[in-house]
């Protein structure tokens, strides 16, 4: 699997205070440490559809806050109440996307990871009963200390799911 980070070309993310490096860091950290095989998970920044993307790869928008909501804008089933991301689908491919513009780089993985989640099981499993979760909790901001052991044993069974990913919200 091979995670994509989308920057549509309307994000509205403040660049001039976006710690890219760091984010991407802690994903590939914590992408490669949840399964016994730790084989390295890539993450991509994208700004365009990837014909190479498979069903195992997941891909999750950044955009600045929810009024850049690309799940809104393309018409897709929408939470309202999300302050920091959501996960929906649409014509049966997964759109997810996290608001990078109001948390600091360790908020903005630890939602990355948690809208991950949503997006590879097709919203069918609640993970926000995970027991002892940290980043599948039901809100941000998320403890200090990385995804628990629960949210790591979730994550390495998403990361064998198949899920279609939405490309046209460039």
């Amino acid at each position: 699997m091979a995670l994509y980070l989308a920057i549509p070309g309307n994000s509205g993310i403040n660049w001039t205070s976006f710690p890219w490096f760091a984010i991407v860091n802690y994903l590939k950290s914590w992408l490669s440490s949840c399964c016994d095989d730790h084989n390295p998970y890539p993450v991509y920044t994208v700004n365009k559809p990837q014909p190479q993307m498979t069903l195992y790869d997941g891909l999750v928008y950044l955009v600045g806050d929810p009024s850049d909501s690309v799940v809104s804008r393309v018409g897709a089933p929408a939470s309202g109440d999300l302050h920091v991301g959501q996960t929906s689908y649409l014509n049966g491919q997964m759109i997810s996307e996290v608001y990078v513009n109001i948390m600091r780089d360790y908020g903005v993985a630890a939602t990355i990871y948690h809208e991950l989640l949503h997006n590879k099981f097709r919203l069918s499993v609640d993970i926000h009963r995970t027991a002892d979760g940290n980043f599948t909790s039901a809100t941000a901001p998320y403890s200090l200390g990385g995804p628990s052991d629960a949210d790591q044993a979730l994550m390495c069974q998403a990361l064998q799911e198949r899920a279609r990913q939405f490309q046209s919200g460039f």
